[in-house]
């Protein structure tokens, strides 16, 4: 139990907010891609179809709610922003769809 309580401990860890939650589907898909690489391409497809998807989809979204990027703590972040987004979630979504892609592959 001891083990359990450890690793989602660890789990939470790495999923709350800051620099390990881009880490954590780098690295998974990073491990993916190392054992099997002839699904390099189906990862970078995924990863600039979806990224620009997501994009366009948030900054659609912000033209129908006012102030719509404004619930991103900028403080807490980097303070960088692509237009206006915060980079981090530019980067945690190209991560996330190479990660879901290889894994799913």
């Amino acid at each position: 139990m001891a083990g359990l309580t450890w690793s989602a401990g660890w789990i939470c860890q790495l999923c709350r907010p800051g620099p390990f939650t881009d880490l954590a589907p780098l690295t998974i898909m990073a491990t993916v891609l190392c054992l099997r690489s002839e699904i390099w391409i189906i990862a970078f497809c995924a990863m600039m179809g979806y990224t620009a998807y997501y994009l366009l989809f948030l900054w659609t979204a912000s033209w129908y709610i006012p102030g719509f990027f404004s619930i991103w703590n900028g403080y807490a972040l980097s303070g960088i922003r692509l237009l206006g987004m915060p980079v981090e979630e530019v980067l945690w979504i190209v991560t996330f769809s190479g990660m879901w892609s290889s894994a799913m592959a």
